[in-house]
């Protein structure tokens, strides 16, 4: 039925994603709360005789019998970003498996002599490609990279809005994504997290690159990854690096062995496999009440084998006129299907979840995860 669906405009270019209303308010309150925000005019067919205040600047289009009728707009966030959500969404017990089939498809685009390096973030939708038009399609690094970014963002994303279990996908597969590549810390992945994003939601995300970034430079001389050296003058970085320094020493861990990349399958500290990576739990939202126990998230997976909700994914139908970039991190992930129709924006609800703070959500400490 149209009333169990809901179409949803993504960033300033409107791109449009239908998904089912009950999956989409389960997964956070946020949307849970913006839905049932969504005055009442905006959910059901509006005409001129049903509304004496109807009027065609102020009445959404009609809708047809099979159409959605929910219009929300996410305007502050980028279309690639929600389109990895909604795979998520729909596919949440085989996401990273998902990511993992992305990341082989985009490799197999490198040339014979191509090194597939991490690429600084370039702000770009995969439907608006600055290279959509060129013969040339980008190099297997830069579509990596784009997923790269797309990935963090997604964490920032689902920290935002309040759904911790989809931080720690996220937070695997990039720990994933860095293993394959053997990727190190970056200043352009530094400088955004510690100046760019916003501070709570990248709680998890900064741990992570702290250990990174400690790992990097004991593998480097004094006079390497000069950049990278220069950005400890920042002071929450600077006091984060003494902080996992000063851990790495007590527990007389080696940062030139101990790879930040590598996730051992326990949470157990009396192990010798410990000494060269981190604990399952290291970097996830719930890694003070996991302690040396089980991961939560594995006894989901195994569940969830075979991903029955894949199944109520609605068929890609591209629009006519759009052109589809087959080398671009979005050709690659599985995505909803969007309408034609463009609803008007002056009557759609805007909410932007980068301004928002979800009630309940509070910063998480830089506990010891070694």
């Amino acid at each position: 039925m149209a009333s169990d669906l809901l179409r949803v405009l993504v960033g300033p270019d409107h791109r449009e994603f239908v998904v089912h209303r009950a999956m989409l308010c389960d997964s956070s309150p946020f949307f849970r709360d913006s839905i049932d925000a969504v005055p009442e005019g905006l959910t059901t067919p509006s005409s001129p005789s049903s509304s004496p205040s109807s009027s065609p600047e102020s009445t959404p289009p009609p809708s047809s019998p099979s159409q959605p009728t929910t219009l929300i707009w996410l305007s502050g966030e980028s279309a690639d970003v929600f389109e990895l959500f909604v795979v998520w969404l729909y596919r949440r017990h085989a996401f990273r498996s998902v990511v993992e089939d992305a990341v082989t498809i985009l490799a197999r685009e490198a040339t014979s002599h191509e090194v597939i390096t991490l690429h600084p973030q370039v702000h770009r939708d995969s439907h608006n490609n600055n290279n959509a038009d060129s013969d040339t399609p980008p190099s297997a690094s830069a579509n990596l990279s784009d997923l790269h970014w797309h990935l963090v963002r997604l964490h920032l994303f689902a920290a935002i809005v309040d759904i911790p279990v989809l931080q720690d996908a996220v937070m695997d597969a990039l720990q994933d994504l860095y293993l394959r590549f053997d990727w190190t810390a970056t200043p352009a992945l530094l400088r955004f997290l510690y100046i760019e994003a916003d501070p709570l939601a990248a709680c998890r995300l900064r741990k992570w690159a702290v250990a990174l970034l400690g790992w990097t430079l004991a593998n480097s001389g004094e006079d390497d990854h000069a950049e990278l050296r220069s950005l400890l003058v920042l002071a929450p970085l600077a006091e984060e690096y003494d902080a996992h320094t000063r851990k790495m020493k007590a527990s007389r861990a080696d940062a030139r062995i101990k790879n930040p990349q590598l996730r051992i399958s326990s949470n157990q500290l009396r192990r010798e496999d410990r000494h060269f990576g981190f604990r399952q739990c290291s970097f996830h939202s719930h890694r003070r009440s996991a302690g040396e126990g089980r991961c939560p998230h594995e006894r989901a997976r195994r569940r969830g084998t075979l991903d029955f909700v894949s199944s109520l994914a609605l068929p890609l139908d591209m629009p006519s006129g759009r052109k589809s970039n087959l080398h671009s991190p979005s050709a690659s992930l599985s995505s909803l299907s969007s309408t034609t129709s463009e609803p008007r924006l002056e009557d759609l609800p805007v909410w932007s979840p980068l301004s928002v703070t979800t009630p309940g959500y509070a910063p998480l400490g830089m506990e010891s995860t070694i």
